[in-house]
Protein backbone atom coordinates (compact mmCIF):
# COMPACT_ATOMS: atom_id res chain seq x y z
CA UNK A 1 0.00 0.00 0.00
CA UNK A 2 1.36 3.57 0.09
CA UNK A 3 0.07 6.42 1.85
CA UNK A 4 -0.47 9.90 -0.41
CA UNK A 5 0.78 12.93 1.93
CA UNK A 6 -0.51 16.05 0.00
CA UNK A 7 2.18 18.59 0.18
CA UNK A 8 2.98 18.54 -3.25
CA UNK A 9 1.80 14.81 -3.04
CA UNK A 10 4.60 12.63 -1.59
CA UNK A 11 4.13 8.76 -1.45
CA UNK A 12 5.21 7.07 1.46
CA UNK A 13 5.70 3.80 1.65
CA UNK A 14 3.86 1.71 4.34
CA UNK A 15 2.72 -1.42 5.46
CA UNK A 16 -0.65 -3.32 4.08
CA UNK A 17 -4.27 -2.23 4.76
CA UNK A 18 -3.67 0.73 6.42
CA UNK A 19 -6.63 2.09 8.30
CA UNK A 20 -5.74 5.09 10.43
CA UNK A 21 -2.78 7.86 10.65
CA UNK A 22 -1.12 10.22 13.41
CA UNK A 23 1.19 13.13 13.06
CA UNK A 24 3.69 13.90 15.98
CA UNK A 25 7.55 14.24 16.45
CA UNK A 26 8.53 10.48 17.23
CA UNK A 27 12.60 11.80 17.44
CA UNK A 28 12.27 15.25 18.86
CA UNK A 29 13.80 16.69 16.03
CA UNK A 30 11.35 19.53 15.74
CA UNK A 31 10.02 17.55 12.39
CA UNK A 32 6.72 16.10 11.64
CA UNK A 33 6.71 12.34 11.76
CA UNK A 34 3.79 9.37 10.43
CA UNK A 35 2.22 6.48 12.67
CA UNK A 36 0.26 4.24 10.26
CA UNK A 37 -1.87 1.47 11.94
CA UNK A 38 -1.33 -1.82 9.34
CA UNK A 39 -4.47 -3.78 9.78
CA UNK A 40 -3.87 -7.24 8.10
CA UNK A 41 -0.23 -7.25 10.01
CA UNK A 42 -0.69 -6.33 13.19
CA UNK A 43 1.96 -3.47 13.03
CA UNK A 44 2.16 0.40 12.62
CA UNK A 45 4.78 1.89 9.80
CA UNK A 46 6.61 4.78 11.42
CA UNK A 47 7.81 7.02 9.06
CA UNK A 48 10.52 10.31 9.79
CA UNK A 49 9.92 13.13 8.02
CA UNK A 50 12.17 15.48 7.22
CA UNK A 51 10.59 18.55 7.24
CA UNK A 52 10.61 18.99 3.26
CA UNK A 53 7.58 16.74 3.13
CA UNK A 54 9.93 13.34 2.71
CA UNK A 55 9.50 10.23 4.93
CA UNK A 56 12.57 8.11 5.11
CA UNK A 57 12.74 4.65 7.85
CA UNK A 58 11.46 1.48 7.76
CA UNK A 59 10.13 1.20 11.42
CA UNK A 60 7.32 -0.92 12.78
CA UNK A 61 6.02 -1.71 15.82
CA UNK A 62 3.78 -4.54 16.90
CA UNK A 63 0.33 -4.05 18.31
CA UNK A 64 -2.53 -5.94 19.28
CA UNK A 65 -4.85 -8.26 16.67
CA UNK A 66 -6.38 -5.99 13.53
CA UNK A 67 -5.48 -2.08 14.51
CA UNK A 68 -7.92 0.27 13.83
CA UNK A 69 -7.04 3.89 14.67
CA UNK A 70 -3.47 5.50 16.17
CA UNK A 71 -3.66 8.07 18.02
CA UNK A 72 -0.15 10.14 19.95
CA UNK A 73 0.27 11.47 23.55
CA UNK A 74 2.86 11.54 26.36
CA UNK A 75 0.98 8.58 28.52
CA UNK A 76 3.95 7.54 30.98
CA UNK A 77 4.59 11.89 31.40
CA UNK A 78 8.43 11.44 29.85
CA UNK A 79 8.18 14.57 27.30
CA UNK A 80 8.38 11.93 24.22
CA UNK A 81 5.72 10.51 22.26
CA UNK A 82 3.66 7.28 22.78
CA UNK A 83 1.36 5.77 20.95
CA UNK A 84 -2.27 4.34 21.51
CA UNK A 85 -3.15 1.88 18.96
CA UNK A 86 -7.14 0.61 19.24
CA UNK A 87 -6.77 -3.29 18.49
CA UNK A 88 -10.53 -4.41 16.67
CA UNK A 89 -9.51 -7.91 17.12
CA UNK A 90 -8.38 -8.54 20.26
CA UNK A 91 -10.81 -6.03 22.11
CA UNK A 92 -7.74 -3.82 23.77
CA UNK A 93 -5.66 -0.71 23.30
CA UNK A 94 -1.73 -1.19 22.61
CA UNK A 95 0.50 1.43 24.80
CA UNK A 96 3.49 1.75 23.17
CA UNK A 97 6.25 4.05 24.71
CA UNK A 98 8.44 6.44 22.48
CA UNK A 99 11.90 6.77 23.27
CA UNK A 100 12.80 9.80 21.68
CA UNK A 101 14.07 8.79 18.96
CA UNK A 102 12.12 7.24 16.91
CA UNK A 103 11.49 3.95 18.41
CA UNK A 104 9.13 2.41 20.55
CA UNK A 105 9.34 -0.21 22.84
CA UNK A 106 6.95 -2.01 25.86
CA UNK A 107 3.45 -3.30 25.08
CA UNK A 108 1.08 -2.49 28.13
CA UNK A 109 -2.21 -3.80 26.47
CA UNK A 110 -5.45 -2.44 27.74
CA UNK A 111 -8.78 -4.06 27.78
CA UNK A 112 -11.73 -2.30 26.49
CA UNK A 113 -15.11 -2.93 24.89
CA UNK A 114 -15.59 -4.98 22.08
CA UNK A 115 -14.47 -4.36 18.64
CA UNK A 116 -12.59 -0.47 19.53
CA UNK A 117 -12.70 1.20 16.13
CA UNK A 118 -11.35 4.26 17.51
CA UNK A 119 -9.04 6.09 20.47
CA UNK A 120 -8.85 9.61 21.33
CA UNK A 121 -6.35 11.16 23.65
CA UNK A 122 -7.11 14.16 25.83
CA UNK A 123 -6.73 15.29 29.83
CA UNK A 124 -10.26 14.48 30.55
CA UNK A 125 -10.43 14.89 34.15
CA UNK A 126 -8.15 18.28 34.69
CA UNK A 127 -5.71 16.17 36.53
CA UNK A 128 -2.88 16.88 34.01
CA UNK A 129 -1.82 13.21 32.84
CA UNK A 130 -3.24 12.22 29.20
CA UNK A 131 -6.43 9.88 29.35
CA UNK A 132 -7.78 7.92 26.51
CA UNK A 133 -11.49 7.51 25.13
CA UNK A 134 -12.33 4.55 23.27
CA UNK A 135 -15.31 3.93 20.64
CA UNK A 136 -16.67 0.22 20.33
CA UNK A 137 -18.09 -0.65 17.46
CA UNK A 138 -18.66 -3.82 18.94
Amino acid sequence: MVLEVLVEQTNVSIGSNPTSVVVADFNGDGMKDLAVTNYTTNMVSIRLGDGLGNFSGSTTVSVGSSPRWVTSGDFNSDGKADLAVANYGSSSVSIRQGDGLGGFSGTTNVSVGNNPFSVATGDFNSDNKQDLAVANQG
